[in-house]
């Protein structure tokens, strides 16, 4: 090996960085092992096989070993790196693809496991001859080679014409395939942690080797800095005799000059050490700091959850107290009805701000993470309504939602983003003019833009624009108000991932703009995943789809039917879809509790149109006619359907139809 490594060495160690010649080395290496084993190989068929025509395409390998030092010789280092981690497998592979499958089968067990083997093998030697930190993009392309020619092997063949007849079924297939993926991937895994801690060490030594030559280089100044100095005291010692008092004079400002210096290093050492002092108490400052803002962030967090819940009992009290008077109104005046209806109206929409409250403090879970289908007017609407209360003739609303009618997005946290800004503009409003409050959406590029103004009072930006979103600030004292509201909207449209911006002038009005991402992966966002099924929630046609993975028991099977009928009840789900293929088939009583339990309460909370999937093989007649039966006495269609494609456009129709009507 050391023939091919001194074959380049004008190539190599010429103008490159110890890790370069490192690689350099490797591949160099690599492929005289590869044309050593290769010429075994040869050597081996020959003296099996005869000199055939397989055994001279083999022979053709060793060239492009050859090429490997040659290519570093001539400097081309990345270019000989790619081939030799390349050449293996796109030359195993071209071997196969180029036998004669005219006279005996292309591919069987005896040929087809050897070739895709040693391209397995192989695909280690871009980890080896490239930087995981300099050089991923030229590594990650020859390991997708790697991936296309070993995990990808009968696709390959299968797109040059070959057709791989080992497999006699599909499963056959897809497990010997998934075999090979696993272990290309636990092969390419382990070798690129051990590569990427290789070279983070060697970085890191790097590192400190250069910071040691910047030390050395100052050194080296310094040296010829002194010695300059003592060229010219040499010089001066010479012209002593006509110089004596010239030179004691310079001798002492020499000597002035060290003591300077020695002062200065002493200062800049205690200056030093006084750094380090208060950096050190920084850092305990630091980290009490973030454990206390952790403690008071859980404490704060702890907090909102008690009142939220806490509150729900009076509100349940106070609704079912004024139920129980709207029962008996008869002995009540008109005012009192009135008044009755507003305290009911105010109850309810209390309800709903304490049940959005709880879900806005769950947003943590996963389930309140779906993004849903939000219609700007029906949020519009439900604002307006709660804020009866507030306004009068004099606020004149102007919307348009055409441009953008709807957004996927969490629906609390967006409600009151618009209810923070809207109550807004009615408290701030001009006492001069009548209140005009606008909302306009339109897209944008990638983004569902809302534009919420009005002509209030204003705030001057060039004042207070570096606080306008700040905790606890007001710019406006004459009404209620703790400063909380744009503090809220500016957090809440992070948490979206969107984000918002303001223009003001004073006593003209206010304009708030609000840019939302479009959301693109809707339709198959997971709300719940074990080991025996999945659920996921598709925002576009309002569907929940329930996925078994085994064959389950009783728990099971009430425990998924349990988590799927609450997020069913959370976005009040109209489509179902459940994959049962490999759910097995359920015991009576189970059957029994999902259609009396389950089914019942989705029916009652907006469900229209349940789809099944399962396959023929299964007996489980009974059970769909189970279901069938029930769904009918609750005006609920049912299908079941063989294919899942079939049952999702069932579904849809639902939804286009709806939309059309």
């Amino acid at each position: 090996m050391k023939f091919w490594d001194q074959l380049s060495v004008v190539g190599i160690y010429q103008g490159t960085s110890p890790f370069l010649r490192r690689s350099i080395q490797l591949s160099n290496r690599i492929s005289f092992v590869l044309f050593a084993l290769t010429l075994l190989l040869i050597i081996l068929l020959v003296f099996l096989e005869g000199f055939n025509i397989g055994i001279q395409r083999i022979c053709f390998s060793l060239l492009f070993y050859a090429l490997t030092p040659l290519l570093n010789y001539f400097r081309y280092y990345r270019v000989s790196r790619f081939s030799i981690s390349v050449i293996v497998p796109i030359y195993t592979i071209g071997l196969v693809a180029a036998g004669n499958s005219g006279i005996t089968p292309l591919i069987y067990s005896a040929s087809y496991f050897p070739p895709r083997i040693i391209t397995m093998a192989t695909c280690i030697i871009p980890l080896f001859v490239f930087d995981t930190y300099k050089e991923k993009k030229i590594m990650l392309g020859a390991l997708a080679v790697c991936m296309l020619t070993s995990v990808g092997y009968d696709l390959v063949l299968h797109l040059i014409g070959k057709n791989v007849d080992f497999y006699s079924k599909m499963d056959v297939f897809i497990y010997y395939n998934f075999i090979f993926f696993i272990e290309f991937a636990t092969l390419v895994v382990c070798a690129f942690m051990l590569k990427r801690a290789v070279d983070k060490t060697d970085n890191e030594n790097h590192k400190l080797l250069n910071e040691k030559e910047s030390t050395n280089e100052a050194i080296r100044k310094q040296n010829n800095h002194l010695l300059e100095l003592n060229q010219e005291i040499e010089t001066q010692h010479k012209e002593m005799i006509s110089q004596a008092e010239e030179l004691r004079s310079n001798q002492e400002k020499i000597e002035e000059a060290n003591t300077i210096i020695q002062h200065q290093r002493n200062e800049l050492e205690r200056h030093n050490e006084q750094l380090e002092v208060l950096v050190k108490e920084k850092s305990k400052d630091l980290v009490l700091t973030n454990e206390e803002l952790i403690k008071y962030n859980s404490e704060l967090r702890q907090f909102s959850y008690t009142v939220s819940h806490n509150l729900r009992g009076p509100v349940a009290r106070l609704l079912g107290l004024s139920n129980l008077l709207t029962l008996d109104d008869q002995a009540l005046t008109e005012d009192q009805r009135n008044i009755l209806r507003l305290l009911k109206n105010s109850s309810e929409e209390l309800d709903i701000v304490i049940k959005d409250l709880n879900k806005i403090i769950d947003i943590r879970n996963d389930i309140y993470r779906i993004k849903e289908k939000v219609t700007f007017l029906t949020e519009y609407e439900k604002i307006k309504k709660s804020l009866e209360g507030i306004m009068d003739d004099q606020v004149n609303f102007t919307i348009d939602f055409h441009a953008a009618p709807f957004v996927y997005t969490i629906r609390p946290l967006l409600n009151s983003i618009l209810y923070n800004l809207i109550s807004n503009a009615i408290k701030y409003r001009s006492n001069q003019r009548k209140l005009e409050i606008s909302l306009k959406t339109s897209i944008v590029l990638d983004k569902v833009v809302l534009i919420i103004s009005d002509n209030g009072l204003g705030m001057n930006l060039e004042q207070f624009g570096n606080n306008i979103f700040g905790m606890y600030k007001r710019f406006h004292t004459h009404t209620d108000g703790k400063g909380l509201g744009l503090y809220l909207v500016k957090s809440q449209m992070e948490t979206l991932g969107g984000k918002v911006s303001v223009t003001s002038a004073l006593n003209q009005g206010t304009t708030f703009t609000l840019e939302f991402n479009i959301q693109k992966d809707i339709e198959g966002q997971i709300c719940f995943e074990n080991e025996y099924g999945t659920i996921y929630y598709n925002a576009r046609i309002n569907l929940v789809g329930l996925v078994w993975k085994i064959n389950v028991n009783s728990e099971q099977y009430r425990t998924l039917f349990s988590k799927c009928l609450e997020i069913l009840r959370i976005y009040k789900t109209q489509l179902w879809l459940s994959d049962m293929r490999r759910q097995g088939i359920p015991s009576q009583q189970d059957q029994a509790w999902m259609v009396e339990n389950i089914l019942n309460e989705a029916v009652q909370n907006g469900l229209v149109r349940i789809a099944g999937i399962y396959e023929p093989p299964q007996h489980n007649e009974e059970y769909r006619s189970k279901i069938t039966a029930a769904a009918k006495k609750m005006e609920v269609e049912v299908q079941f359907f063989i294919a899942k494609k079939e049952a999702e456009d069932w579904l849809e129709a639902y939804t286009q139809s709806i939309q059309t009507n």
